[in-house]
């Protein structure tokens, strides 16, 4: 009945001058001058019974609503059934394997696999331009890489690859084109360190693009994201708006 006072106040309005209301939280109760001389059939202008006691019913639209809020089982269950999901989840990708699979799965997603493969490499190269800059020679820093992975499997794999070619004596450039998992930009940028002997500049270069880009998706995703979130928010209130004032108009429409 709760659910039903806005509807049932507005109806009351319709139907004449209200002379007094219950309180909020008691039982619905409207005291009604009606519009009219005729004094006749009065009492079957506003009835107030369960759904479907006149033949009518609620509209579906509100009875849903009316169910939904009265059912506190689901209030339970939804949050319940999200958590396991998550922990599914969770369970599922405890595995290398697993997880590589998916990330496999993510970098298909046009912006969102991007998005995370970008903040995984700008972590590597951050991280190799400041102990190169340090002193720390390549293949110590290479190991503190594999020792300190970024989350991202394919590119943690690609480290350790990297760290036995260059100890094979292969160079790093070459290295990096081999596990075929760094862009061609960095590459070259990398062959152009290689060919004046300094790398941690290139790699402290490539790691700001990295960042400005990242910056830019974020821009990206918020300027779309907000319109989808207003429209997402007006169309639940109009929802409920509509389902609240949806008996209004069944009954005026009857009567």
């Amino acid at each position: 009945m709760a659910a039903l006072s806005m509807p049932s106040i507005a109806s009351a309005n319709a139907l004449g001058e209200v002379l007094s209301l219950s309180a909020i939280g008691t039982p619905f109760r409207a005291e009604i001058r009606l519009f009219g001389d005729s004094s006749a059939g009065l009492a079957d202008c506003l009835r107030l019974g369960p759904a479907g006691a006149s033949g009518d019913g609620l509209p579906w639209l509100t009875q849903a609503l009316v169910t939904v809020a009265g059912n506190r089982a689901l209030i339970v269950v939804l949050p319940g059934m999200l958590a396991l999901l998550g922990l599914g989840f969770w369970l599922y990708a405890r595995r290398s394997e697993r997880r590589a699979r998916l990330q496999e799965w993510l970098y298909r997603i046009p912006v969102l696999g991007r998005f995370l493969y970008l903040m995984a490499l700008a972590q590597i190269t951050e991280s190799l331009a400041l102990l190169l800059e340090n002193g720390v020679d390549l293949m110590r820093s290479l190991d503190c890489l594999r020792q300190s992975p970024s989350g991202w499997i394919p590119l943690d794999r690609a480290v350790i690859e990297l760290q036995s070619r260059v100890f094979e004596g292969e160079e790093l450039s070459e290295a990096m084109h081999s596990t075929r998992s760094f862009p061609t930009l960095l590459i070259n940028l990398v062959a152009a360190g290689e060919s004046v002997g300094t790398l941690h500049p290139w790699f402290a270069r490539y790691s700001r693009l990295i960042e400005e880009e990242l910056q830019e998706t974020v821009d990206g995703l918020v300027a779309i994201l907000e319109p989808l979130m207003l429209m997402f928010l007006g169309g639940g209130v109009g929802v409920v708006v509509l389902a609240c004032f949806l008996p209004t108009y069944q009954l005026m429409t009857t009567l």
